[in-house]
């Protein structure tokens, strides 16, 4: 539902911006849309295993869900420190700000490199945490 209700204040915020919208940005953005998804599922699913090392992890979904507060600003909101950040370690600018840019023609599409980058190099990290966390786990039954 909520991708539904995005998809429709995209397209409002649009219409009402008179900001011109051709098909070449709208294939553009949404490739850097769904890399955004799947880059902050990534991060979220790190922030989960740590559940391997810490005994409450109940503080984590409050961080998470403070971080995903800061992506509903415009990555232009933020000193450059902070959108770097935003684009890398914490990929929420590649969800938000990077996709509505690419669909208005503020930044080359060759982003979308960074992009898959981000997501392939978050994906090795996650891959690397759930078998160390593997390797730590010990069964509550054994």
């Amino acid at each position: 539902m909520g991708v539904l209700t995005g998809t429709a204040l995209t397209i409002i915020g649009l219409s009402a911006s008179e900001v011109p919208v051709r098909p070449e940005l709208i294939i553009a953005a949404v490739p850097g849309f769904l890399l955004g998804l799947v880059a902050v599922a990534l991060v979220w699913t790190n922030l989960g295993y740590l559940a391997f090392w810490l005994t409450s992890v109940a503080a984590l979904g409050e961080l998470f869900s403070a971080l995903l507060t800061a992506g509903k600003y415009p990555l232009a909101f933020f000193p450059r420190a902070v959108r770097v950040i935003m684009l890398s370690l914490l990929p929420l600018g590649l969800a938000t700000t990077i996709p509505v840019q690419l669909l208005t023609g503020g930044v080359r599409p060759r982003l979308l490199l960074y992009g898959v980058g981000l997501v392939v190099l978050l994906a090795i990290i996650t891959r690397v945490h759930w078998l160390a966390g593997m390797r730590r786990y010990s069964s509550a039954s054994s």
